[in-house]
């Protein structure tokens, strides 16, 4: 399929989803069937990937049939295949076939991160001692960026850093140009843009914030604060070149006097973005989440909500991965962190308009729930 057609296509894929997320805000939870996967044992004991949805038949599906247990995993935006991570290797699973294709080995024995896919479709980047490109259309793979890793004397500390994939940027003609990357710098986290042509990268200024968002109008979203540090507020940068040339487009401060940490961002719609994370309220005696919509065009914020998470503070409670529509989100009850660094637990999913959780039957226990992008 040649680019003109893929764009076309891309195009017309965006517009379908501008206007489901568009009938999914305004109706609520509505009829929209929304497609999610998640990590759990088959029948053997082995993890696999599950594939299921809400609003549909809601019926689980296995999607991986891997022989060894399954680590983590990314999903195309086309529905069409996930990658995932087993046995030290990258494969590639066709949703609908039961025979995955090795891609790549991997270096690392730990913590392995997800892999994410182009929304063209054209690539794979996955971390591994830096990040790796899977170029699907030929199969080959080249490294982006090498990580600098903590040498065994540990004398340069301030040198760490190690490089994650976020998501991809299309260029002007469609096509994907540049990477936001996540950053594991010594005792922090912070951003980066890759450019896939040039390999130049823009690393904003550690303490700042620990994620970045494209968004909108060619601009990048700023955001991600923790107790330790970053800023209490989300910045705007025009344009890709140099993420620290960003202007503060809304203050904490002026929403509540409650301590926020924002964790997540999605673009609900063009300009506006809905904004996810933990926050302190006084008394603590509950563990809460927040949630505001941000205009960023005007610089404005409404609906700031909380949701209890937990009644006590001894019960640990980690919110997952927003939908894309920023509707839902599944919270770990009880929630464990695997040998290999993957959130688990019992999983409910909470639908943020009435801050219910919905009928959805899934297994006891649950890891790594994403949504189809």
């Amino acid at each position: 399929m040649n680019k003109a057609i893929r764009l076309i296509l891309a195009l017309a894929t965006a517009l379908i989803a501008a206007l489901a997320v568009t009938g999914a805000n305004a109706q609520d939870m509505g009829n929209v069937v929304r497609n999610f996967y998640y990590i759990a044992a088959d029948a053997n004991g082995v993890q696999q990937v599950f594939q299921q949805n809400i609003g549909g038949d809601e019926q689980a599906r296995q999607v991986t049939f891997s022989g060894e247990d399954v680590i983590t995993y990314g999903a195309s935006f086309d529905g069409l295949s996930i990658a995932y991570i087993s046995g030290g290797q990258l494969w590639l699973q066709p949703i609908h076939s039961e025979d995955a294709e090795a891609l790549t080995p991997l270096q690392g024995t730990r913590f392995y991160r997800s892999p994410i896919y182009s929304p063209d479709g054209d690539y794979i980047a996955v971390a591994d001692a830096g990040i790796l490109l899977v170029d699907l259309a030929t199969r080959e793979t080249r490294l982006l960026i090498a990580d600098t890793a903590l040498n065994p004397a540990g004398s340069n500390m301030p040198d760490v850093q190690i490089f994650t994939p976020d998501h991809f940027v299309r260029g002007a003609d469609g096509s994907v140009d540049k990477l936001i990357v996540k950053i594991g710098i010594w005792e922090w986290q912070t951003a980066g843009i890759l450019d896939l042509n040039s390999g130049a990268l823009s690393m904003l200024a550690p303490q700042t914030h620990t994620r970045a968002l494209a968004v909108y109008g060619g601009k990048v979203l700023l955001y991600g604060n923790s107790g330790m540090a970053g800023e209490l507020s989300l910045e705007l940068v025009e344009g890709f070149e140099n993420l620290n040339d960003y202007t503060k487009v809304v203050s904490f401060a002026d929403i509540t006097f409650d301590s926020l940490f924002a964790e997540q961002a999605v673009e609900i719609h063009p300009g506006t973005v809905r904004i996810f994370g933990t926050a302190l309220v006084v008394p603590l005696d509950k563990s809460y989440a927040f949630h505001f919509d941000a205009d960023l065009m005007n610089g404005t914020v409404s609906n700031y909500t909380l949701l209890t998470l937990a009644d006590d503070t001894t019960t640990n409670v980690v919110a997952g991965e927003l939908s894309p529509d920023g509707a839902i989100v599944p919270l770990y009850v009880n929630a464990l962190y695997s040998d290999m660094g993957s959130l688990y637990g019992q999983v409910s999913i909470i639908d943020l308009a009435t801050g219910e959780a919905l009928d959805v039957e899934l297994p006891e226990t649950v890891s790594v729930l994403r949504w189809q992008p």
